[in-house]
């Protein structure tokens, strides 16, 4: 169950076999049956694992299956990830004339920011920042 909307991410990379996966959740028209959100079979990293993703809302549960293609068996390896809305805000130019930007999030965001004047070429100006608490 997501705690957040935001698009899930999911794959086998590293399973020991052919995989294919589905994701599902209960048919708002009938509880009792499973609506299809997504399927894959060999879009992952070396043709035969699954990888996709799908949109989630907050609070609903999700079920992932994961089966082996014909049959097959092996060492499963789900591999997953939640990504949620985040907003980078211009809040104008700092006295030295630099930009000043906010960025509003969950908690926790680890992210670095890097700037261009030609669109070739970045500049790191900053690494490994986090969020301490939304929104600064």
């Amino acid at each position: 169950m997501a705690e957040e909307p935001g698009t899930l991410f999911l794959n086998t990379d590293g399973s020991t076999y052919d995989t294919v996966m589905a994701v599902y959740q209960r048919s708002a028209a009938d509880p009792t049956a499973l609506q299809l959100l997504a399927c894959d079979n060999n879009s992952g990293t070396n043709g035969l694992t699954s990888s996709l993703s799908v949109p989630v809302s907050a609070g609903q549960t999700n079920y992932i299956v994961v089966d082996g293609v014909n049959g097959v068996t092996g060492i499963l390896q789900l591999n997953f990830s939640l990504a949620t809305q985040t907003i980078l805000r211009s809040a104008g130019m700092t006295p030295e004339g630099a930009q000043h930007l906010q960025v509003f999030s969950h908690t926790n965001l680890h992210f670095s920011l890097q700037a261009s004047t030609n669109l070739v070429s970045n500049v790191d100006h900053a690494h490994n920042h986090q969020l301490d608490r939304d929104g600064v």
